[in-house]
């Protein structure tokens, strides 16, 4: 068995059409009986046999198996067909090599990579040693399915209906997500015997709302303890967070009652019903000194999760993240909870996340003046999931920063650019390096007086104060502040700014550029300095 038989099988223009097909279709939760036709017709089309799942009338899981050798463990490649709410969310189209449209990220695009993932190695004829499994389920995203499609599947894990050693769930970041924190929404209800009185008749000490600021405070006080409590190494220290208060119904009348709403977030070791023992006598001594009922309640409880980063199936997919992207794959730990926190308790199978990335996910894309826009901005959603099975060469090229290497200005300005470039989404070649108009030809003729380029992605070339644009807009935190340059009189205020900047850069510094000094990693500081000296 070689990797690259199952390389050779993979076809990354027929995974885009599965994912373009599925966007198109509207599926939102507890409507998805037409997306649930269409991924299964596509799982038939690969020469899969499915078992249709049926949830609740035309709502069904899709079940489908690749039969291994019998002797190696199984593993289950997992995600959701369902997607949030559409809103003002154009039609799905296609630029480049991006695609656009609600469900791209989260997750269709990884859906359409599974799937792929399965054709390929049917297609290279390679014989596996266990099982592979892949399952769709609906149900995911809306709070009124209940979990339905994912609670179905526990269902039929542990009535052996499917099978698997592992899950893999193909959503999130390009990282390993292997921990979650367990999560509740809870909510406090103080009542009160002084309530639905005239405030002039009941002194301000007794008024229940005082002792809500009360509660509020020591809520905050929870939070700094939590701060200075058990840290995870991946995801930190745990959380509460209030989102909602209420209290009263007329300006001049004591409540009968105040409610507060939040969310509680903690670490594996701990239980629900114990973390909501917790609040409730962290919260007791402030009710009793007001002498008021207390209630404490809990929704949406999740356990948190953790599987070991030490995991055989873990390992591998770090050493498939190795090949392909070149990198070490990073581990992550995260407070939101998924189906992962569901399946590990639900039916004891140890499960983890790797995706084609997250960063738009349920996001709002300010293009648009609508709402929320599930936008794929840096490559195809679909392009790096398969990540046992794509060769590194035929993946989409890095952005490329293209500078003067030989402005000191310039070189000090894309370094910032580079230590705020945690995605390493960008590679920095100068100007002057050795080979650089033979790989890109139509550099020859530019003129870097107007200012640098950025060849993006997608194979377009921003100038000057557009590719600096596009540089921040692509970047956390900054991204936010990139919109400002959409204003008309702004973008022409900062082009022009950038223009005059262009122009005189040699009088900020200029250095000699030779292959050292105009080094990617942008060679040795004292180097480069000495050079400018000697010069």
């Amino acid at each position: 068995m070689t990797n690259e038989q199952i390389i050779a099988a993979v076809d990354v223009e027929w995974i885009a059409a599965r994912t373009h097909e599925l966007v198109e279709v509207f599926s939102v939760t507890m409507a998805e009986t037409e997306v649930c036709g269409v991924y299964e017709g596509m799982m038939r089309d690969i020469g899969l046999e499915v078992d249709v799942r049926e949830v609740s009338p035309g709502r069904n899981n899709l079940y489908a198996k690749l039969s291994g050798a019998g002797d190696g463990p199984a593993l289950m490649l997992n995600g959701h067909l369902d997607t949030i709410p559409v809103g003002n969310c154009p039609p799905c189209y296609r630029e480049g090599n991006r695609i656009y449209g609600r469900g791209a990220t989260d997750m269709k695009g990884g859906m359409a990579a599974a799937l792929a993932a399965v054709k390929a190695i049917k297609e290279s004829g390679v014989q596996l040693q266990g099982d592979l499994w892949l399952t769709a389920v609906v149900g995911h995203e809306e709070p009124e399915a209940k979990k339905d499609g994912p609670r179905a599947l526990i269902t039929d894990l542990n009535n052996q209906r499917v099978s698997a050693d592992r899950i893999l769930i193909v959503e999130g970041r390009d990282a390993l997500w292997v921990m979650s924190m367990g999560s509740m929404v809870f909510t406090i209800v103080l009542e009160s015997s002084e309530g639905g009185k005239h405030t002039q008749y009941v002194p301000f000490a007794d008024n229940p709302l005082r002792y809500v600021g009360e509660l509020i405070q020591r809520i905050y006080q929870f939070q700094i303890e939590l701060d200075g409590g058990s840290l995870h190494p991946l995801a930190g220290a745990e959380r509460i967070d209030l989102g909602m208060v209420s209290g009263g119904d007329y300006f001049n009348r004591t409540p009968l009652s105040c409610t507060l709403t939040g969310t509680r977030r903690w670490l594996p070791g701990r239980n629900a019903e114990q973390v909501l023992a917790e609040l409730q006598a962290l919260l007791e001594p402030i009710a009793t000194a007001g002498n008021l009922a207390l209630r404490v309640e809990m929704e949406h409880q999740r356990e948190p999760f953790e599987t070991s980063a030490e995991d055989g199936a873990v390992q591998a997919v770090r050493r498939a993240h190795g090949v392909v992207v070149g990198a070490d794959a990073e581990f992550v730990g995260l407070r939101i909870v998924g189906d992962a926190n569901l399946y590990v308790h639900g039916s004891g199978v140890a499960t983890f996340y790797y995706g084609p990335s997250n960063e738009t996910a349920h996001g709002i894309w300010n293009g648009w003046k609508s709402s929320a826009c599930n936008r794929r901005r840096r490559s195809m959603c679909w392009q790096r999931l398969i990540i046992a099975v794509v060769p590194k060469e035929r993946r989409y090229m890095q952005s490329v920063v293209v500078y003067d290497g030989e402005c000191r200005f310039c070189l000090w300005s894309v370094r910032r650019i580079q230590k705020m470039d945690q995605r390493r989404q960008f590679a920095y070649v100068p100007r002057q390096a050795p080979g650089l108009e033979e790989k890109y030809p139509f550099l020859a003729s530019s003129d870097f007086n107007t200012g640098m380029r950025l060849i993006a992605d997608t194979d377009r070339i921003y100038v000057g104060a557009d590719a600096v644009y596009q540089i921040y807009r692509r970047m956390p935190p900054f991204h936010w502040v990139a919109w400002l340059y959409r204003v008309p009189v702004l973008q022409s205020v900062f082009r022009f700014g950038y223009a005059v900047i262009a122009k005189y850069r040699y009088l900020l510094g200029a250095v000699p550029c030779d292959t050292s000094a105009c080094d990617l990693s942008f060679g040795d500081r004292q180097a480069i300095e000495e050079r400018r000296e000697s010069a």
